[in-house]
């Protein structure tokens, strides 16, 4: 309770003063009130029997009588005058506080009240006095005051022959509630987001109780009524309640007043206060938040139940007041509250009352009216149900008021008694009255006095009572629902495992209604905050995922399960396994709902590396066991054939899962943790792929660890590096010489790190000054010899040594290979131009091709920033001389200038890449590779001595051509068929050796095929060369020139149409050569099937055309 601020008065103030009296007799009057104060209660009583209820003067003198006397008059003659008695009942409110001075006030008041005129003066000015005065200590006290004085009224305020006079003390009393309820209403604080009550607003609340439970007590009992008359009715009107505004109230808060006419019948006064019991129960609910949560359900069902009382009882003010209707709602709201008000006091006095007695009486009542309902009868099944609301009430209020100390006495003695009671009302339909029996039960059983304590609570019993429970589980409805959290928290509080496999009992073999609510008790217990979690074995764990997961094989339940979100609460450890593997089935719905259930689970376990170490090594377990049922020809009935994606041959679909870690991997806050963990997981299992897919999926956010990633690689090529120098040259040798024997570990061990270089991303590889990947970097650093590789310490070097090391595994080299392709040209191209060097004086084809296929990559990868290096030009120098003069005469030469080829047509590509399309052929670049190469094949003249190397060489950039045609970007064919094909055209009469025009007419022929609609601005040419080559060439020559038609004929319709007018020429030269006996078969044959595409309906569009 929280003190008021405004309690500083001491109890020993001075008698106050009114405006109606005298200074002599206002001091008289303290005179006589502080002897009859200071005498001996003994004393007091034996003076009020001597001078009896009318005393008009002491006979005796004493000074106590006289002071009696006094008293007497003054209350006597302000009856009379209609005068305040302020000044005579202050002093005595305040007094009454006094331990010391409470039975003389209690002995004079009881004396004067013995004259029933006294008393109705005495009573109306105590009534008014608690709306006068706003001093907080004197209000204080006029509600102890009045408190006890209604108390006493009951039984020793009067005599045998007065005990009526009660009620009338009552009914005056009364009118002081709606001010009674403004002093509470006020007297609230805000302390942590809750309302407290301060010690007035406790004594204003108490007071109000006590008055409304001695109405309903008086109510009960008519035959004790009032002898003396009506009381004065001010605004001479007939009324039951009204409502009126209290104009001198500060704030916000209204003040309810009443006015009882001498016309309000004794038996609804209770009646007429019934809004502000509404009010008040409604705010010693909020009282009851903070720490009272029994009290405060209780409270909100009693007012409930007032709301309840008011609507259906309609409140009248016409003469059917005193109707049957009514009269039956006022004595229900009597027979009530006599009980509601003793158990809502704040602040007990000493009662005779024994606690576990009334809990005894109250389940007696229970117990009573369950075994009797009446079915059949609605009105006396629904009063029955009241009744039993009613009791629960009592119970929840009764409990929620005990000391800590009755409370463990109450559970010791009763507490099984109550929880079977409870139990038994949790099978309603009423969902207040299943509310409450669950409120009560979780406070009996779990409470801080509880059983679970361990008050003479044996273990069957506990065992019992959750065994009742769990019969409670085979609906779905709201008693279930009420069950479920009282299951949860038992089992949250159990202290083994037993509880939890007695749920899961449900989950295995109940009906779906018992698995629902099995479900749910599961998710109360693990998705809260408990520790039932931290109890659970692992077995358990195992048990309750494999549950939950059949649950998927059920149509009905599947859904339920999902929504419920209930899976990534389970340890992951136990689910994931089993749920991958039903990601993989045939049935269509359980694989949906598999893979679906592996996404919740993992954004649940956001930034837990643990969680996909378990899904990566569930997943390559699965992959295995599938690569050994196709191999062994049994595919398992558990597993989905739809898995094998026909691009991959026979591996299992793990994309299916692990593309579900997409959003996952972009919410981990950690990244540099989990990629250094996931690190090292690949480089201890080098040889499976599926952390290598997966790694794939988080290659967007390795920027992010850039230098962490390259750290970790690095370390561990250096620690590869440093272990094969430990490797005898001996087993190395036999390594090269046969592949066969080398051990397959050691294979993906060393392709590890140059997969996972794979991954990054390109901007990794910019960054010149990356010490991890480049090494101090120096645009004149170059590679004296091959010794020097063995000392670099960069990534970079190791790649490269990996690419060119002839004992190297070939499948390294070729990934090396590739992956120097990615690094920054400044540091690759020179490094190349050596090799490449180094390699044709050495007559070494392997590493040839590795620089071949390096060069390749980087110019596919890095375009015109590889091709516009200045040592580019050196690099086709040495492609050139490979082509035509080979350095070695083995199986790899075909190898080698196919390489070297490709190598130009991607220089050549890159080139048309950097060109502006708008420029003409003129204004190309006259040193660039694009250039010369097609002048060298247009060319006569040579810088070759050697013809046959010339010829060669025209050759191979024929090809190059050729090969730039199908590889070339479409945004960039035509400005390279601008740049191509004006001058092969214009130059192929002109070139004397007849292979070389066949070479060229073929990359006509190729521009045609590849360039589609970009050779239409040379098209017409194209049609006349090919024309004229027909008519006179070589068998050779004419063979292509009919292709490079057939290639112009196969056009889009536009190009076909600016060609019409010289293909009936063509026509014509067509049908001279199918009919010349001359013309080679091959010749005659092509010939023929041109003739037949133009007689076709390609004809009537070239006829048309020509009429244009």
């Amino acid at each position: 309770m929280v003190e008021d601020s405004s309690w500083g008065s001491s109890w020993e103030g001075e008698i106050l003063n009114t405006s109606s009296s005298s200074s002599s007799s206002t001091s008289s009057l303290g005179q006589a009130l502080a002897e009859i104060l200071s005498s001996r209660p003994r004393r007091i009583k034996a003076a009020v029997a001597e001078l009896g209820p009318s005393p008009s003067k002491s006979s005796s003198g004493a000074l106590l009588d006289e002071s009696l006397c006094f008293v007497w008059r003054l209350v006597e003659d302000s009856a009379r005058r209609n005068e305040p008695l302020d000044h005579l009942l202050v002093p005595l409110v305040e007094r009454f506080h006094n331990q010391e001075c409470r039975k003389q006030v209690f002995i004079l008041i009881r004396w004067l009240c013995r004259n029933e005129l006294l008393l109705q003066v005495i009573l109306i000015n105590l009534a008014a006095l608690i709306s006068s005065k706003s001093d907080h200590f004197t209000a204080f006290a006029w509600c102890i005051f009045v408190r006890n004085l209604v108390e006493m009224s009951s039984s020793r305020l009067f005599e045998e022959d007065q005990k009526g006079l009660h009620i009338t003390v009552l009914r005056v009393l009364c009118r002081s509630i709606p001010n009674l309820l403004v002093v509470a209403q006020e007297g609230s604080i805000l302390t942590e987001g809750f309302e407290l009550p301060t010690r007035l607003a406790v004594a204003a609340a108490d007071c109000i109780i006590v008055l409304t439970e001695s109405l309903a007590i008086a109510e009960s009992q008519p035959n004790k009524t009032s002898t003396m008359g009506p009381l004065p009715n001010r605004k001479g009107k007939m009324e039951l309640i009204k409502f009126v505004s209290h104009s001198d109230c500060e704030g916000n808060i209204q003040d309810i007043a009443m006015d009882f006419s001498d016309g309000t019948r004794s038996e609804y006064l209770l009646w007429s206060c019934l809004n502000e019991l509404i009010i008040l129960v409604e705010k010693l609910e909020t009282w009851s938040k903070k720490s009272l949560a029994l009290r405060e359900k209780g409270l909100k069902q009693v007012r409930k139940w007032l709301v309840q009382l008011r609507e259906h009882y309609s409140l009248t003010r016409d003469e059917a007041v005193g109707g049957e209707s009514l009269k039956n709602g006022a004595l229900l709201l009597s027979s009530c509250w006599r009980h509601y008000g003793r158990l809502l006091r704040l602040r007990q006095l000493k009662s005779p009352e024994n606690p576990l007695q009334m809990l005894d009486e109250y389940l007696s009542a229970l117990e009573f009216y369950a075994q009797h309902d009446t079915e059949g009868n609605p009105v006396k099944v629904q009063s029955s149900l009241e009744t039993k609301k009613f009791f629960s009430n009592c119970i929840a209020l009764l409990w929620g008021r005990l000391p800590v100390e009755e409370r463990k006495s109450a559970t010791s003695e009763i507490g099984i008694k109550i929880v079977t009671s409870m139990l038994s009302q949790l099978k309603s339909s009423d969902e207040d009255l299943v509310e409450m029996s669950v409120i009560i039960l979780r406070e009996i059983i779990f409470g801080s006095s509880s059983l679970f304590g361990g008050y003479n609570a044996e273990a069957h019993q506990f065992q019992d009572i959750f065994l009742l429970l769990l019969n409670l589980l085979n609906e779905r409805d709201s008693t279930s629902k009420a069950v479920v959290l009282l299951v949860a928290e038992f089992c949250n509080l159990s202290k083994d495992e037993s509880s939890i496999r007695e749920v899961l009992k449900l989950l295995e073999s109940g009906s779906h209604s018992q698995k629902r609510n099995a479900i749910d008790i599961l998710v109360e217990i693990f998705r809260g905050q408990s520790d039932a979690k931290e109890k659970i074995s692992s077995a358990l764990w195992q048990q309750v995922a494999s549950h939950l997961l059949e649950c998927f094989e059920d149509e009905e339940l599947v859904d339920y399960v999902k929504d419920s979100n209930l899976l990534p609460y389970i340890d992951p450890g136990c689910l994931l396994p089993q749920l991958i593997r039903q990601a993989y089935s045939g049935n269509v719905k359980l694989s949906s709902s598999s893979v679906s259930a592996l996404t919740s689970v993992l954004s649940q376990h956001n930034d837990n590396f643990s969680v996909i170490d378990i899904l990566l090594d569930s997943l390559s377990d699965l992959n295995k066991s599938y690569d050994s049922s196709l191999e062994s020809g049994t595919l398992g009935q558990h597993l989905d054939n739809r898995s094998l994606p026909s691009s991959t041959g026979l591996k299992l679909d793990v994309d299916r899962v692990l593309k579900l870690t997409e959003g996952w991997i972009g919410n981990v806050k950690h990244f540099d943790n989990f990629i250094y963990m996931l690190m090292d997981k690949i480089f201890s299992e080098p040889s499976n792929p599926v952390l290598f897919r997966f790694m794939s999926y988080s290659s967007v956010r390795l920027l992010e660890a850039e230098d962490l990633v390259l750290h970790r690689i690095l370390l561990q090529m250096l620690a590869q590096e440093s272990d094969k120098k430990m490797v005898p040259h001996e087993m190395a040798e036999s390594f090269v010489s046969n592949e066969a024997i080398k051990p397959e570990a050691c294979l993906f061990s060393r392709l590890c790190p140059l997969l996972m270089i794979r991954l990054l991303p390109l901007k990794v590889f910019d960054n010149l000054g990356s010490l991890e990947l480049y090494g101090v970097f120096s645009e004149e650093k170059t590679w004296k010899d091959d010794s020097v590789m063995t000392i670099h310490n960069n990534i970079a070097d190791l790649v490269i040594i990996r690419a060119f090391s002839l004992s190297e595994f070939g499948d390294v080299r070729k990934v090396a290979a590739e992956l120097c392709g990615r690094l920054h040209p400044q540091f690759l191209i020179p490094t190349l131009a050596y090799h490449m060097k180094s390699a044709c004086q050495s007559r070494n084809a392997l590493k040839l091709k590795a620089c071949l296929f390096a060069l390749c990559n980087s110019l596919v990868v890095r375009g015109v920033e590889t091709a516009a290096h200045p040592l580019i030009a050196q690099i086709v120098k040495i492609i050139q001389s490979v082509l035509t003069r080979p350095p070695f005469d083995s199986d790899e030469v075909p190898k080698v200038k196919h390489g070297c080829i490709d190598c130009m047509a991607l220089i050549f590509c890159a080139e048309i890449q950097s060109t502006n399309p708008e420029s003409s052929a003129a204004d190309a670049d006259h040193t660039s590779v694009l250039t010369k190469a097609i002048q060298m094949l247009a060319s006569e003249s040579s810088t070759y001595h050697d013809l046959r190397s010339s010829q060669i060489l025209r050759l191979c950039m024929a090809s190059a051509l050729v090969s730039a045609f199908q590889k070339v970007d479409k945004s960039s064919q035509a400005v390279l068929a601008q740049r191509t094909l004006p001058i092969i055209s214009a130059s192929i009469q002109a070139i004397a050796d007849s292979d070389i025009r066949v070479a060229c007419i073929q990359v006509l022929y190729s521009a045609v095929y590849h360039l589609k609609f970009s050779i239409l601005p040379y098209s017409v040419d194209l049609l006349k060369l090919s024309v004229k080559v027909l008519k006179k060439g070589s068998d050779k020559e004419r063979i292509a020139a009919a292709k490079l038609l057939a290639s112009l004929m196969g056009s889009d319709d536009e190009i076909i149409e600016r060609l019409s007018p010289g293909l009936v020429e063509a026509k014509s030269v067509l049908a001279g050569i199918s009919m010349a006996d001359s013309s080679s078969g091959e010749l005659r044959q092509l010939s023929e099937k041109l003739l037949s595409c133009l007689a076709s309906p390609l004809e009537s569009l070239i006829l048309e055309a020509c009429k244009r």
